[in-house]
């Protein structure tokens, strides 16, 4: 049961922004499930996690501030808020790139969000999710 609800965090934390009904999460949370937990007590007859289950745990969840829910049988990750400080280096475009000490790569903002800075500036940047194959984005 434990190992189940470490998987519901995890299991929306993959789309920090979608909001998940029930039977979304369950199936989600049925794909992250490794085959030696799928014990037969969780399973119903067509193979599927019980709702019941999931939602009991989402309940505890929610106590523990762990997720939110934003409707009645409807559940979304926590809100990450990850802020970086370091220093904004503009290129040509207008376009510009916030390098952090300690990490390789460095964090492209869009010409619309660098706000009144120049070239040089110490800056604070909100971090937000982005597809895998582009690089890390922020707003100011």
């Amino acid at each position: 049961m434990e190992q189940i609800k470490n998987l519901i965090p995890k299991a929306l934390n993959e789309h920090p922004y979608k909001i998940f009904n029930l039977k979304q999460l369950s199936k989600r949370v049925e794909f992250l499930l490794p085959d030696s937990i799928a014990v037969t007590i969780l399973k119903s007859d067509d193979g599927r996690i019980l709702h019941k289950t999931i939602e009991q745990l989402c309940d505890e969840l929610i106590k523990e501030e762990k997720i939110i829910s934003t409707d009645k049988y409807k559940f979304k990750a926590l809100p990450v808020t990850n802020i970086v400080e370091g220093e904004i280096e503009f290129v040509k475009s207008g376009n510009a790139y916030v390098s952090v000490d300690g990490q390789a790569d460095d964090i492209y903002i869009a010409a619309s969000d660098t706000m009144n800075a120049i070239n040089g500036d110490s800056v604070r940047v909100s971090l937000y999710a982005t597809r895998p194959a582009n690089k890390r984005r922020a707003k100011w």
